[in-house]
């Protein structure tokens, strides 16, 4: 094993304690000391990231927006894969739904309702401030809708990646994009196999990451669908599930 992929809410952060559980820390330190690559594997942005404190750690790569962008250990892009769709600014203008826009170093919203406050509490995480689009390259958008408005979506944005992460919201990337095709590349880069690469998640848009490593792992708070393709279901983030996953593996 020479990789080791990591979602984060759900997975390395507990929304029960808004924490990391120690025996997490533990695992990651444990990782380090046996030279295992520690990629963190997250929609995230990495604004949001200072925030919650992770971007001081120590990880040694970066993989942020669900795959649209690869950041080295010193946090340099290497790799990006940016939304192409004008329908997606046009409904971004028009205020048809509440829908966020990701851009490499910032992140805005065009206005605000109850499923945005709802899906940003769940994760501990602020509301987006609210701003005009300027232009720039997006690489990633949010959709703060239903499952019937979610179909609209999917109607609207063909060539786009819709998967839900919230009763409320949806993470939109570019139809070849996610985190799989994200760690597809980061392993061409470094010169690695996918034998030797080892995943964890809980979530819907960890699926194709699972599949693009040797050893996928749910955690045991994951969602159902995961669990059912994943290689090994460990423990609840709450219960040690990172590392007694990594014991059950011999890695640690």
């Amino acid at each position: 094993m020479k990789v080791i992929f990591f979602d984060v809410d759900g997975t390395l952060l507990s929304h029960n304690t808004n924490q990391i559980p120690e025996s997490t820390i533990q695992a990651l330190d444990l990782l380090k000391e046996k030279g295992i690559l520690r990629v963190l594997c997250t929609g995230r942005h990495m604004k949001e990231l200072e925030e919650m404190n992770f971007s001081y750690m120590d990880f040694d790569a970066w993989i942020l927006l669900n795959g649209q962008l690869i950041l080295n250990k010193e946090k340099q892009v290497i790799w990006s894969n940016p939304v192409i769709n004008h329908t997606l600014i046009d409904l971004f203008v028009q205020n048809k739904y509440p829908i966020q826009l990701l851009e490499e170093k910032d992140f805005y919203i065009n206005y605000v309702n109850d499923y945005v406050r709802f899906a940003q509490k769940s994760i501990h995480t602020a509301v987006p401030e609210i701003k005009k689009y300027n232009g720039n390259v997006i690489y990633q958008g949010i959709g703060f809708v239903n499952e019937e408005q979610e179909k609209e979506l999917k109607k609207l944005l063909k060539d786009c990646l819709i998967t839900r992460w919230n009763p409320y919201a949806v993470d939109i990337v570019s139809k070849d994009g996610g985190k799989g095709k994200a760690i597809k590349q980061f392993l061409h880069l470094y010169n690695l196999s996918k034998e030797e690469s080892m995943a964890f998640g809980d979530g819907f848009n960890d699926q194709d990451m699972l599949k693009e490593v040797n050893i996928g792992v749910a955690m045991g708070n994951a969602v159902d669908e995961l669990k059912e393709m994943a290689s090994y279901v460990t423990s609840d983030i709450d219960y040690d599930g990172i590392y007694n996953a990594l014991i059950h593996f011999n890695i640690l």
